[in-house]
């Protein structure tokens, strides 16, 4: 591959990363995120019963405040794993909720807030900030070499008759 082309590409590739991370994951905020109401609630209990396929459905209840101040108690199901591990029983997590239905709150990485395939995206993402970068800075040391690369004589001595 020529060394334009791999920069190119690694410009290409570098786009559509700041693209899909900066703004379409963000851009899919929920109605909670961008309308709700923002309160401070604890977790109650984590459960993971499995699902018809046999996974774990990973679900999280949690408590919290409403602007009315009484307590409502919700249960959401968690995409992410890693958000899943990290809360415990009485840890604090932020939760947004609708004031004219604080039964729909939710928190970061739980139902009602981020899709299912938030976290891959993330991911995809991050990926293609790394490949881009790779091709760049191939794209780049190609070029230089090839910049530094001395010119081609003519062939010195005597030529052949034509």
């Amino acid at each position: 591959m020529a060394p334009m082309a791999r920069i190119g590409a690694g410009l290409v590739v570098l786009i559509a990363a700041a693209y899909v991370i900066w703004f379409y994951v963000p851009g899919g905020q929920s109605e909670l995120k961008r309308l709700g109401a923002q309160t401070e609630g604890s977790v109650q209990y984590k459960d993971s019963p499995p699902g018809t396929d046999g996974r774990p459905i990973m679900q999280v209840a949690f408590m919290f405040q409403d602007g009315s101040r009484l307590n409502r108690i919700v249960t959401r199901t968690v995409y992410d794993a890693a958000v899943w591990q990290k809360l415990q029983p009485g840890s604090k997590l932020r939760v947004f909720y609708l004031p004219d239905k604080p039964d729909s709150a939710s928190f970061e990485g739980a139902e009602g807030m981020a899709s299912p395939r938030s976290a891959a995206l993330r991911f995809l993402g991050v990926t293609m900030l790394i490949v881009g970068h790779v091709f760049l800075i191939l794209g780049i040391k190609a070029w230089m070499q090839q910049q530094q690369a001395p010119a081609a004589r003519p062939p010195s001595g005597p030529q052949p008759a034509k």
